[in-house]
């Protein structure tokens, strides 16, 4: 939004990082900062440079700015959108971004940065037609009238957001730049399970004739691709072993039916091996919404 320039025969040229300028530069009024956008917001901006001669330099330092903008009758509002349901949509509002004045301005919205994890939409609002899939502008207007949606793209994602200028659309403006300025718009998505657990170690489990051994991840590992659960606390439960026992590692006495992938990663379960050589076994993975069948 801000950057620092030369002034170079009246024509400006934007300083980038591990440029130099002198002290004989500033000195001459040759450095200028302006901002690229006018801003309707306060604003802090820095950065940091060093000091050089012949035989020296010094520790990096900072340089700090801080900007103000001029007081007016502009009213605006960016609370972000919140509690959009994973894989769902959600009416962008009035409370949630509007720009306004006194001066009877009206405004539109063009998007810079668009968001990561979904898109905007403009919708009708009495038939539900989308109008317009992935919107890069949108107005006042579809704001009043309630067309402005966001869409969520049913990703594992807890966050998004889209950059935004606003630009005076009427009357039109004749100062370069005035009435312009830039913002995020952030937005929170609520996470669902709605992911059943999955397979990730597949193996026979090998063990020596009437012993048995520790199970392992190795052996038996799922997980929940839902991003918000502890895979962890995936619940297994015995339906058949037909050759064997599921036990506890510290009392091999105690026959386990139900365990979670907890007890497994942390070793307190053992196998212990008893008739046929081969034989399959059958239980249930549950994530507390969703169960799989595993033989």
């Amino acid at each position: 939004m801000l950057a620092t320039y030369f002034l170079v025969n009246f024509c400006l040229l934007l300083l980038q990082a591990a440029d130099n300028f002198t002290q004989a530069d500033v000195d001459a009024g040759r450095l200028v900062y302006r901002l690229q956008l006018a801003l309707m917001m306060p604003i802090r901006d820095d950065f940091e440079f060093q000091l050089f001669t012949p035989d020296a330099r010094s520790d990096v330092a900072l340089f700090e700015f801080r900007y103000e903008p001029p007081t007016g009758d502009t009213i605006f509002i960016n609370n972000g959108l919140y509690d959009v349901l994973e894989g769902n949509h959600k009416l962008i509002g009035l409370e949630n971004i509007y720009v306004e004045s006194d001066s009877g301005s009206d405004y539109q919205y063009n998007v810079v940065g668009k968001p990561m994890h979904g898109e905007l939409r403009i919708i009708d609002p009495g038939s539900g037609d989308v109008l317009l899939y992935n919107a890069t502008t949108f107005s006042n207007d579809d704001i009043r009238l309630q067309r402005v949606y966001y869409v969520h793209d049913d990703s594992e994602t807890d966050y998004d957001s889209f950059r935004f200028v606003v630009a005076v659309v009427s009357p039109p403006s004749d100062d370069d730049g005035i009435g312009w300025f830039v913002s995020q718009f952030d937005i929170s998505i609520v996470l669902r399970n709605d992911n059943a657990p999955r397979r990730v170690a597949d193996s026979a489990l090998d063990v020596v004739e009437n012993r048995g051994r520790v199970l392992t991840t190795e052996d038996l590992l799922y997980d929940d691709p839902d991003v918000n659960f502890d895979s962890e606390r995936l619940v297994y439960t015995c339906r058949h072993i037909l050759n064997g026992d599921i036990v506890a590692t510290s009392d091999r006495t105690t026959v386990v039916h139900r365990f979670t992938q907890k007890n497994v990663t942390s070793g307190e379960l053992y196998f212990r091996h008893r008739g046929a050589e081969h034989a399959l076994s059958e239980f249930t993975v549950n994530d507390g919404l969703f169960q799989v069948t595993v033989v």
